[in-house]
Parts: C-alpha cells; sequence; structure tokens
C-alpha cells in the first residue's frame, strides 16, 4: 500500500501450457495441522504442493494458514535457493500477521539460506526496524535493519534507519541534563527546556517537565501543545501506546488542530501496526487522519492512505465512508503565533515500510 508495503508481484501460480486438469492437485492435509508455522509436518507430497497452498491461503487472506503452508515447503525444498524463497514467503505472511518478532527470525533465516535473496533481506530490514520503532527492541535490532534495507533496496526505510541510528548515537554521548527546579519557571522556559531534554534522549525528564507547563498553561492552545508535546516525547522514546491520552487531550482542547489529529491519528495507528491494537484502534487511526485532511488535504496525507489501505483489507464497508475525499473544514486552524506557544511537534511522515509477497510457487533448481 503506497509506500507502506510494497506490493511486489502477488502470486505466481506456476500454471504451465498444459491444461488445467494435468495439473496436479495439492496434496491434502491434516486438519491438525491448520495455522502451525513450525514446518515439522510433512503433510504435503512436495515443495510445490505446499507452496501453492500457501500461495491459496494468502490469497483468502488467511495469513496464519499461509504460514504454515510457506513453512512446510521450507522444509520439502531441495536446494537453499527454494528454501531461502518459501521462508520468505513465510516471514512475509508473519509480518501481514504483525507477528514482528517471529517474523524477524523467519527472515533471518532466509536470508542465511540464500545471501542473494534481496527481498527476504529487505523483510528482513523491515521487520527489524518496526521492531526497534515499536519498542519491542533496541538498538541491536536497528543495527540489523540497516544493512539489510540497504542490500534490499529500501532507501526510504534505510534513511529512517540511519537518522535513527544517528539519533540514538548523539543520546548516548549526551551528558545528561541535572534535573532543575521547575516551579519558578514560566511556560515559555519549561517548554525550551523540555525540548532539550528530549533532543539528549531524556524523555521521562523531559516528559516531567512538558507535564509542568501543561499545568500553568491558561489558554487552550497551551494546554494543547503541552499535552501534544507529552505525546511526542513518547512517541520518540518509542511508547506509542502511552502517547495516545496526550493526543486526545490535545485534540479536547484544539480540535480542529491538524498536527493533533495527525498525531493522534498516527500513534493509534502505530499500536495497530504493531499487533498490540485491534480493528476498532485502527477505525480510530483513520477517523483522527480523515479529520486532519479535512482540514489540510495535503497535511501528511500518506498517513491517511496508508490508515485506509489497511481498513480497506480488514472492513471494506467501514472505509468506504472516508474513500471519497472529505470536504475541508469552515473552521480554520487556529493560529499558533502567540507568545506561549511553538510551533508543535509532528510526526508519523514516514510513511511504512515494504516487504514483498510470496514469489514463485515452484522448487527453483
Amino acid at each position: 500500500m503506497n509506500n507502506k508495503y510494497w506490493l511486489a508481484l502477488g502470486l505466481l501460480f506456476v500454471i504451465s501450457g498444459r491444461v488445467m486438469a494435468q495439473t496436479p492437485a495439492p496434496a491434502a492435509k491434516t486438519p491438525s495441522l491448520t495455522g502451525s508455522t513450525t514446518g515439522t509436518d510433512t503433510s504435503f507430497a512436495n515443495f510445490k504442493a505446499a507452496y501453492d497452498a500457501g500461495n491459496q491461503a494468502y490469497k483468502n487472506k488467511d495469513w496464519n494458514e499461509a504460514a504454515g503452508d510457506y513453512a512446510q515447503a521450507a522444509s520439502l525444498a531441495a536446494n537453499d535457493k527454494s528454501k531461502s524463497q518459501a521462508l520468505n514467503s513465510q516471514g512475509w505472511m508473519l509480518i501481514k500477521g504483525k507477528k514482528w518478532k517471529s517474523a524477524q527470525s523467519v527472515l533471518d533465516k532466509a536470508v542465511k539460506a540464500d545471501s542473494a535473496n534481496k527481498i527476504a533481506a529487505k523483510n528482513l530490514g523491515v521487520a527489524s526496524y518496526r521492531i526497534y520503532e515499536f519498542g519491542f527492541g533496541g538498538v541491536e535490532d536497528l543495527k540489523t535493519a540497516i544493512p539489510n534495507l540497504e542490500a534490499g533496496g529500501d532507501t526510504d526505510l534505510l534513511e529512517l534507519a540511519k537518522g535513527a541510528e544517528t539519533r540514538e548515537e548523539s543520546y548516548a554521548q549526551a551528558t545528561p541534563e541535572v534535573e532543575p527546579k521547575l516551579a519558578d519557571l514560566n511556560y515559555k522556559a519549561l517548554v525550551a527546556l523540555g525540548n532539550k531534554a528530549q533532543s539528549q534522549g531524556q524523555f521521562d525528564l523531559a516528559l516531567k517537565i512538558f507535564k509542568k507547563a501543561g499545568e500553568i498553561a491558561h489558554s487552550a492552545v497551551s494546554k494543547g501543545q503541552a499535552a501534544n508535546l507529552q505525546g511526542k516525547v513518547l512517541l520518540d522514546a518509542r511508547r506509542p501506546h502511552e502517547s495516545i491520552p496526550y493526543f486526545e487531550e490535545a485534540v479536547k482542547d484544539q480540535p480542529n488542530e491538524k498536527v493533533y489529529l495527525n498525531n493522534l491519528g498516527y500513534s493509534y495507528l502505530e499500536i495497530y501496526d504493531s499487533g498490540k491494537g485491534d480493528e476498532e484502534t485502527l477505525k480510530k487511526a483513520v477517523d483522527a487522519l480523515y479529520k486532519a485532511n479535512a482540514i489540510d488535504p495535503s497535511f501528511h496525507k500518506d498517513n491517511l492512505v496508508m490508515a485506509l489501505d489497511e481498513l480497506k483489507e480488514v472492513d471494506p464497508d467501514a472505509a468506504k465512508q472516508y474513500t471519497a475525499s472529505p470536504e475541508k473544514s469552515e473552521e480554520a486552524a487556529p493560529d499558533e503565533a502567540t507568545t506561549e506557544t511553538v510551533t508543535p511537534s509532528t510526526s508519523g511522515a514516514d510513511g511504512k515500510a515494504s516487504p514483498g509477497d510470496p514469489t514463485e510457487g515452484k522448487d527453483s533448481k
């Protein structure tokens, strides 16, 4: 979907010039194996039968079933190239199912089986970066992501990963700020101090400072900004679950501020993509991003497109109400040019990564 997921090829079902009746049907599976991702059972007669079954499950959007079938195909592969192909397809299904850690493990095996498999390298880079981004892992996952994204040619996500690596290095080298006395500081000084702490990776300190700013804020504009800053700190700290209440508060204070709506929607989308949210989480993401787009159709529209693509996949009927271009809101966004505010930080303009779909359904020779 746009640059969130690179839908490489769909399914190549290997239909030869022979009539369909001459094409061997896939071997039957035992029911107890449905959804298995271990690949230890050999209920299929050969690689092609298992891979074709995976392709069919993929077509039916049964990610668990497809992952299990591709895993069995990998166990039946005649060579490393075919094994890598099947493992990559299994990993892609695990990504579709938001099972990021499992996907990373399987895709690592795919790359090790065939270092020339660029799609597997790209997908390993994607999974590793997302594990870092969602807060499921650390810098080591980022370091795994970078060379694999480079090998796989994903320049957009590679740029983001390198930027994150640079930030992590700067955080490690920064001299921690001694926690200052906040009682006598005004709103503007608190915001400046919080921004400095955030830039050095002292997220808990920045959060505390921005909370204090919110406590002394007098206007709805300032209160909304302070809430947004707290949410942004938590996003930067890779804690999207914790950011939601702050972005909701920011939107409550300033319901027509596109930045706050975008950040709220983006956070919901992060939670959904991480596998920790459900369909309702996705719908909340779409709703907030749709409202932001109604205010300014040019403002991070890619986020709305990504969220809508997800919703179309899980609930096409619910997505229909958002498919028409939203009308621009009659009420303009509030003026931020006051002595008590700074331009709110934004998040979510990166676009998502691009795992490739399953490829060939035959045993490569």
